[in-house]
């Protein structure tokens, strides 16, 4: 069977099961406590397993795959309507985002205690954290363009005309673990931490977060932390891959240099995959090229799973 069409019937017969057999949940951020109908063993034990065989058939439809750069894209971004559409919606979606989150905070730490009736655990347990997931895997990595602490430094590089050079040298041994760890925090907050499910202790996490995030970027450079450092970056890019859409800047020349000046690390990545043709899905890279060598396609879902590049 061919290596597409394996593709396309793993990810119906997926969507199909999700669709089909997936139980009525409450979202668990907040509200009534849920107790385990079985054993937590039994249940750690099962998570496990799913885990491993989920590697299991991702390991097997890679290996099966030949060529995985080579399949069909329609590149939206030849349309000039499209590209003044994408780049208002883009500014507009930022401006958006950075409302919320300072509403977010705000109702935080200044509104009612009662989480079911405050914007702020609503806004991120629910609407953020649940819903961009499956936009972002569905869709298209909206993060990326949406990212209000991206959105902010951004803002403040132009108005205060701060070089964009890193401070510091990101650590070649560090790779993503900053990332990994953030997140298993993050867990720690959602599922354990009594505070998280509390506006005002929330609101103040976000706070910290926001410094960290922010500190992150001016020492190490706004993309290298997004790609190394940010958890939220660094997962949300990872759900992209199996969305139909990217952005990439294809093979030729200038897209060379644009890698070579790339600080956050892409170049390697396209030179040790001679089969990913062209720089896919670097933000970095997208944002320094011309227009003529961009790329926003609609792509088949999940191909981008089995791209080696990270």
């Amino acid at each position: 069977m061919p290596y597409r069409v394996k593709i396309i019937v793993f990810s119906l017969v997926a969507l199909i099961g999700l669709t089909i057999f997936v139980p009525t949940v409450s979202a668990h951020g907040f509200g009534e406590r849920y107790d385990l109908p079985v054993p937590l063993n039994y249940f750690i034990i099962g998570a496990s397993a799913t885990v491993a065989l989920s590697f299991v058939v991702i390991g097997w439809f890679i290996r099966q795959g030949g060529n995985t750069s080579e399949y069909p894209r329609l590149n939206l971004w030849k349309s000039v309507y499209f590209r003044v559409l994408g780049r208002c919606f883009s500014i507009f979606a930022g401006m958006f985002s950075v409302l919320l989150l300072i509403l977010t905070v705000i109702s935080g730490i200044y509104g009612t205690e009662d989480a079911l009736n405050n914007f702020s655990p609503t806004f991120v347990w629910i609407i953020w954290w649940v819903g961009i997931g499956y936009f972002v895997a569905f869709i298209g990595n909206f993060w990326a363009i949406s990212n209000p602490w991206q959105v902010v430094f951004t803002w403040i590089e132009v108005v205060f005309s701060l070089n964009s050079s890193p401070r510091l040298r990101w650590p070649r041994w560090l790779d993503a673990w900053p990332a990994l760890i953030g997140f298993f925090l993050f867990a720690w907050v959602e599922n354990v931490y009594s505070g998280g499910s509390k506006p005002y202790s929330l609101a103040w996490i976000i706070v910290g977060y926001s410094a960290i995030t922010w500190m992150g970027m001016f020492l190490f450079g706004k993309y290298t932390w997004l790609k190394r450092g940010d958890p939220f970056a660094v997962l949300f890019a990872l759900f992209a891959r199996f969305s139909p859409t990217e952005v990439r800047v294809v093979t030729s020349s200038s897209m060379r240099n644009v890698c070579d000046i790339c600080i956050s690390g892409c170049s390697t990545s396209v030179n040790l995959n001679s089969d990913v043709q062209g720089c896919v899905d670097c933000y970095e890279c997208w944002e320094m090229a011309d227009d003529d060598v961009k790329e926003f396609s609609i792509r088949p879902w999940a191909v981008g799973l089995s791209r080696g590049e990270r």
